[in-house]
């Protein structure tokens, strides 16, 4: 495709998503929910792992502590096994969060993919029409990955400020939120892969349909 031919698909993709309003809706609160949920967890996860080091870090290479357990005196501990220890730990939590913070894009990615498979069924005669017109089915599919990828890259951008706004409220709370660079990326990056992922099958659905089937459409 040249890339003015790809412009005018862009477009009429963005005028799509404009028109339908309550769908773009439905998909954008979904996505918005799922990023808001990876940026607040990425930043609470690094804020933690920060302090968690700091602490270390303070106990020194000579810190001993002694502590008991089962009824029984354990033996003493250094700040190397303190560190080991803590570390242990935190790496479960970490795994335990970062299972919630993929689960809910890939939810919203859910949510995407049954909206457009909706989106197929009620735009049949458009699909069609664009096919008797010469269209390819590699138009349609990038027609579609692009209404995908809008929706979700603009669901993210809403997520991500949602999820700053929520990061810097915990933060007030004093609990550890780092706000750095890098949730932004994560939620972007996720984003449009999201839209990418589970924009395929409602793409390809739609580029598979006979444009005769199609036009005949009700």
């Amino acid at each position: 495709m040249t890339p003015m031919k790809i412009m005018k698909i862009v477009a009429e993709s963005a005028k799509s998503v404009t028109k339908h309003k309550l769908r773009t809706a439905l998909i954008e609160l979904a996505i918005l929910v799922g990023i808001a949920t990876l940026t607040v967890v990425v930043s609470l996860t690094q804020g933690a792992n920060m302090r968690i080091m700091k602490r270390i870090r303070n106990f020194g290479p000579d810190a001993i502590m002694l502590h008991s357990g089962g009824g029984k005196m354990r033996g003493p501990s250094t700040a190397a096994q303190i560190a080991r220890m803590i570390k242990g730990a935190t790496k479960t939590l970490n795994i335990f969060l970062w299972l919630i913070a993929i689960i809910s894009p890939v939810v919203g990615g859910i949510v995407l993919m049954n909206i457009m498979l909706m989106a197929v069924a009620e735009r049949k005669r458009e699909i069609g029409l664009r096919r008797a017109l010469g269209a390819r089915k590699s138009h349609i599919i990038f027609q579609f990955l692009s209404e995908s990828v809008i929706l979700t890259f603009s669901g993210g951008l809403l997520g991500v400020g949602v999820g700053v706004i929520i990061a810097l409220l915990v933060r007030h709370l004093g609990k550890p939120i780092a706000i750095s660079w890098q949730p932004f990326v994560i939620a972007f990056v996720v984003s449009v892969l999201i839209g990418l992922f589970f924009g395929v099958y409602p793409a390809k659905k739609a580029a598979n349909l006979d444009p005769v089937d199609a036009l005949n459409q009700q």
